[in-house]
């Protein structure tokens, strides 16, 4: 249920909070859905994630200049360096723990 639901994510997020450096990690409030941190070169980590057997996801693009004709700075800029880790029940603690490795090689 929920509550085994939002046990299981907040183990997991345990994980990334302990393992990966707190510069690339959103703040807390929002962690709960996904984990989500931010890099360098967001292509290349998730090219690597994949190719491990694992996988991740990213924000999507900024809708300005769709939903209007303004600038949207800051969801460009997120959305060009943060990536969605899973925390939900499809993601088990050693697959969060072998992400995290991929992570630290590279972004060290």
């Amino acid at each position: 249920g929920l509550k085994s639901s939002l046990t299981r994510r907040e183990d997991t997020n345990r994980i990334y909070r302990s393992r990966l450096p707190p510069d690339i990690q959103l703040p807390q409030e929002y962690q709960t859905w996904r984990f989500n941190i931010r890099v360098r070169n967001k292509l290349q980590l998730m090219n690597a994630i994949f190719e491990s057997g694992l996988f991740a996801s990213s924000l999507y693009a900024s809708l300005a200049g769709i939903m209007s004709d303004e600038n949207a700075p800051q969801a460009e800029s997120l959305a060009g360096g943060v990536i969605n880790l899973f925390n939900d029940q499809h993601f088990d603690a050693q697959m969060a723990e072998r992400v995290c490795e991929i992570i630290l090689k590279h972004e060290s």
